[in-house]
């Protein structure tokens, strides 16, 4: 009896969440058998307060991702289970204290890194556990790297900015740069050529973001301390 699992048909950069463990099995009269399936998601889909948040406490944010099991047989035909895998915000990978006095504002400049290791860690999961790692599709999107190229051969990546704290303000947008690599510096360079090859102009290696705009931050009338993430 095959196994088909119907992904939701959305372009992304990333690898499905859902994997199983084979895509085959018999069953015999009466008999059950297990299923051995993987979910782990690197994309959020829309987020929705699914619930009041407890006083004192901010919302809880959740998003559901859906896919259909489909078993299929020549004499049984075909019989389905939805599979609704939720997600949720990752952990905070930064985290700043601060002392505020009770008037006028105060501005900190955070030093945002450009590797995301909570994602670097769920590629190495992926890669030693999920399932779909045998897919040559899905292998090469979790190669793949994130960002954009500009002229000179460095990575960009652009973040849209949400600040969940009335107190605080913030960039609505940030872009961290890592320093061109010799083979990226060359393909830029080609492409401004209009596609002729160049010689790659010596590039440091590495990451290198700049530092992020200062994020202002105003007292509340009456705590003393406030804590920014």
């Amino acid at each position: 009896m095959p196994c088909i699992l119907l992904l939701q048909a959305v372009a992304t950069l990333f690898p499905e969440p859902f994997g199983l463990d084979r895509h085959r099995l018999r069953l015999r009269a009466g008999a059950s058998e297990k299923l051995r399936l993987s979910f782990l998601p690197f994309q959020l889909p829309a987020l929705q307060q699914n619930e009041p948040p407890a006083p004192g406490k901010p919302p809880v944010l959740k998003g559901l991702t859906h896919s259909l099991l489909v078993l299929s047989d020549s004499e049984c035909g075909d019989f389905a289970y939805e599979l609704c895998g939720e997600v949720l915000l990752p952990v905070p990978f930064l985290e700043h204290k601060s002392t505020v006095g009770l008037e006028g504002t105060q501005t900190l400049e955070l030093q945002l890194p450009f590797n995301n290791h909570l994602l670097e860690s769920a590629r190495r999961t992926f890669t030693d556990k999920h399932p779909l790692v045998k897919d040559k599709e899905q292998a090469a999107r979790l190669r793949s790297d994130i960002g954009r190229i500009n002229d000179k051969g460095e990575r960009l990546l652009e973040y849209t900015v949400t600040c969940s704290n009335s107190l605080m303000t913030c960039p609505q947008i940030l872009v961290l740069k890592a320093a061109a690599t010799p083979a990226s510096a060359a393909a830029a360079a080609a492409a401004a050529a209009g596609g002729r090859p160049a010689a790659a102009a010596p590039a440091a290696a590495g990451l290198s973001p700049p530092p992020s705009p200062p994020m202002q931050q105003q007292r509340p009338a009456v705590d003393k301390d406030s804590k920014g993430k």
